[in-house]
């Protein structure tokens, strides 16, 4: 919903010269260039024996021999001189070109300050004129709190005018309300329909979801050879997320034929674009010498990207690579400082990492105190191996964790019935 693409232009209501050169917006951006506003005036206070010609005429030698225009006056008395008049005895009519190209530079900001508001004053007749592109327009301002109070309610209504028009990018948006079910009563099949209107004409974030859709089988009975056609498409499109779940669909074989190389393809696509979850995949492909040859170098690398980004399971990945010196110099402290930032965003074997790395003091000053602490996040995910240690630690106890037998054996007890075989020989003591 956030690609305001506004172009193509209907008709609004007629403004007299007045109106228009009195209003605000219209003063705001215009009005500071004193040249341009006494000749733009004139040609609209032009007497019917004048021409459409002769107006652009006028404007056009204002910009070619005013140095001091600014960009932003300049685009816009370009606009103007699309204007569409059908009678110059009549009141000139502005056109939604003119509209929708103002409100759009306020919108970006472009060579005029950022100003949501002042785009919507622009936008709205636009859209209540039935512009398409002004509606949808219209409808991000209320979903995303931009210049007007956030309502999901004020959006949809908007969204759906647009949509019904054949607007991709409205109806995608109207499919998300009705899939996370925001200012309309939540339905799948809805969304699904809206999807793949969008879709059918080129939308990438709909082709996307709707590839989704089918993977998961959520709004639509699954399909992973429906849900790679629609990766494929989206892909193609140059879209990260689509080119990694391709790259899934190729690493599996789910809906298409299992193809390491083609998965490393489509990985190194996402990857390059900087989306985390295809440079994880990618290292892990580097990792273990899948439809690439192995270099733990590459890898590391990778993981790096990811890592940096926050993902998890890089960071973890990363730490292993530090703790046993593999793609990068070895380096306990290093892979402590991975491990704790993957733990502490829950990742369970990242949490057993930091709680051998306590245990054994390397990287860090020893504390079981410490380890039992990030043992039991671990154990707490059903991770065997923190369960094991915990009651081993409780079993022994010292440097500040207290022997406790009933600890020791419910901890032991649950790694063993995940087969964990040390804790049932401990069991048996």
């Amino acid at each position: 919903m956030v690609n305001l693409a506004l172009s193509s232009m209907c008709t609004v209501p007629m403004l007299s010269s007045s109106t228009f050169s009195s209003s605000s917006r219209y003063a705001s951006s215009v009005m500071s260039c004193p040249c341009v506003t006494s000749v733009v005036l004139g040609s609209l206070n032009a007497s019917s024996s004048s021409s459409s010609a002769a107006l652009c005429s006028s404007v056009a030698q204002v910009i070619d021999s005013t140095s001091s225009i600014t960009s932003s006056v300049a685009a816009i008395i370009q606009a103007f001189t699309r204007l569409s008049l059908s009678s110059l005895s009549s009141e000139p009519v502005v056109t939604n070109d003119y509209c929708v190209e103002v409100g759009r530079a306020y919108w970006f900001g472009r060579d005029i300050e950022q100003s949501y508001v002042q785009a919507l004053r622009w936008l709205r007749p636009a859209a209540e004129q039935g512009h398409a592109e002004a509606q949808y327009a219209l409808g991000c301002a209320y979903w995303y709190e931009q210049g007007i109070e956030q309502s999901y309610a004020n959006a949809v209504p908007w969204l759906r005018r647009a949509a019904e028009q054949g607007y991709a990018d409205a109806q995608y948006a109207l499919g998300e309300a009705y899939w996370f079910g925001r200012g309309i009563e939540q339905s799948y099949a809805e969304a699904m329909v809206l999807y793949r209107r969008a879709a059918e004409q080129g939308n990438v974030e709909a082709q996307h979801v709707l590839g989704l859709a089918y993977l998961n089988g959520q709004g639509i009975k699954r399909s992973h050879a429906k849900a790679v056609k629609w990766f494929e498409r989206a892909a193609e499109q140059g879209s990260a997320e689509a080119q990694h779940e391709l790259g899934c669909a190729y690493w599996y074989g789910q809906g298409v034929a299992k193809s390491d190389v083609e998965a490393v393809t489509w990985f190194g696509a996402a990857a390059k674009q900087g989306y985390a979850d295809a440079q994880y995949a990618l290292g892990n492909a580097y990792w273990y010498g899948q439809g690439v040859t192995r270099s733990d170098i590459e890898a590391v690398a990778w993981y790096g990207c990811a890592a940096e980004q926050g993902y998890a399971d890089a960071q973890y990945a990363l730490g292993d690579a530090y703790w046993y010196g593999q793609g990068i110099e070895q380096s306990y402290a290093n892979a402590v400082v991975r491990y704790r930032q993957a733990a502490e965003q829950g990742h369970a074997e990242a949490q057993y990492a930091l709680g051998d790395a306590y245990r054994c003091g390397q990287g860090i000053p020893q504390s079981f105190v410490a380890a039992v602490s990030w043992y039991e996040q671990a154990a707490e995910q059903n991770h065997a191996d923190a369960q094991l240690e915990l009651g081993k630690l409780y079993q022994t106890g010292g440097d500040g964790v207290a022997e406790h037998s009933g600890r020791a054996t419910y901890w032991l007890r649950r790694a063993a019935l995940q087969g964990n075989t040390a804790a049932c020989d401990l069991l048996r003591v």
